[in-house]
């Protein structure tokens, strides 16, 4: 996977949520993902 674009910076003044999905790509497959060394930063860059 490459960066497809410039990175994209968005402003929020309410609390929201985040999510990752995953997908397979063949029906009748099920795929399952592991993410590890996930750092969310706020504007400060206090980890929350």
């Amino acid at each position: 996977m490459h960066q497809l674009g410039p990175p994209v910076t968005l402003h929020f003044d309410e609390l929201f949520y985040i999510g990752v999905g995953f997908c397979s790509h063949l029906p009748a497959t099920s795929d399952t993902a592991v993410l590890s060394n996930v750092v969310l930063q706020n504007s400060t860059a206090k980890v929350q």
